[in-house]
Parts: structure tokens; sequence; C-alpha cells
């Protein structure tokens, strides 16, 4: 089975539980692709492929699993020199940065 997922996701989600499921299902062979490309699997690039962006072709299944989340932050150097944001409207006076990505719409925050 060839699993194409994000590279955050496919770290910090898939790989701590890979172990208990090839316990579980022995004989298959499972290959991780972590990458930040669209994979395409009515193409056969994998069997599954868990990504930000519905595929365009009907004839592939594709589910929701959950939503992403985007959490503001900053280091305790950076409050200290510029402070914390009041509100949306104090944020413009903040460096802020932003992730760009093939998979990600632009200004998906």
């Amino acid at each position: 089975m060839r699993v194409a997922i994000t590279e955050g996701l496919g770290t910090y989600w898939v790989l701590p539980r890979l172990l208990e499921f090839q316990k579980t299902n022995r004989y298959l062979t499972f290959e991780l692709q972590e990458t930040m490309e669209f994979t395409d699997v009515g193409r056969l690039q994998a069997d599954i492929s868990i990504q930000f962006q519905r595929p365009e072709r009907p004839d592939l299944m594709a589910v929701q699993l959950g939503y992403l989340h985007n959490y503001p932050f900053a280091s305790e150097t950076y409050i200290n020199a510029f402070g914390i944001p009041k509100g949306l409207s104090d944020a413009k006076f903040h460096r802020i940065v932003v992730q760009t990505s093939p998979l990600l719409e632009e200004g998906a925050a």
C-alpha cells in the first residue's frame, strides 16, 4: 500500500501509529511518501493520498478527514520586542510568516 501524505501529517500523525498498524497487518507492505507535491491516485502514483485539495476527477473517491487549523504564535523574544497584537486590526503592524505550498490554496489562513 502506497500512501502519500504531507510531511507534517506523515511525521507527526502516521509514523507514530505505523508500528502498531504493521503488527496488525503483518502481510501488508506499507510505503509512506511524505511530499508537499500533488500525488495523482488516478495515475497510480499512490493508493491513498491525504492532501488539502479535493481531486478534480469524478471517478476517485474523496472523503474529508478534518480541517486545517492555523494558530498564530510568537517567540518570547519577539513578544518582548514588539508585544502581542490586541486584535486583528493590530496584526497589520506585526511580522507574519506566510506558508506557501503547492497543496495549499493561496491565502489559506
